[in-house]
């Protein structure tokens, strides 16, 4: 499953290939982490920070490598918005 799942996926025509454009995009091809990616997708208001939230959250149970700390403030900043 796609970590972009759910309500993003399921608007778009052909789902993963869909989720790839766009962060390619929105990145101008430039590799990133993906704490990044999630910052510009909210910054380009192609997702929420509710749906970010979310998204990170289930990230962090799967993917121990993630900067924790870096993660956390993420987390605490975008769910100010809601």
């Amino acid at each position: 499953m796609s970590v972009f799942g759910g309500t993003f996926i399921r608007n778009t025509t052909n789902g993963g290939a869909k989720v790839k454009e766009n962060c390619y995009r929105v990145t101008s091809g430039k590799v990133h982490g993906i704490l990044r990616v999630f910052e510009q997708l909210i910054e380009e208001k192609i997702i929420t920070q509710r749906v970010t939230h979310a998204k990170l959250t289930h990230l962090m149970k799967v993917n121990n490598r993630l900067p924790r700390r870096e993660c956390e403030r993420l987390l605490k900043l975008w769910k100010k918005s809601f």
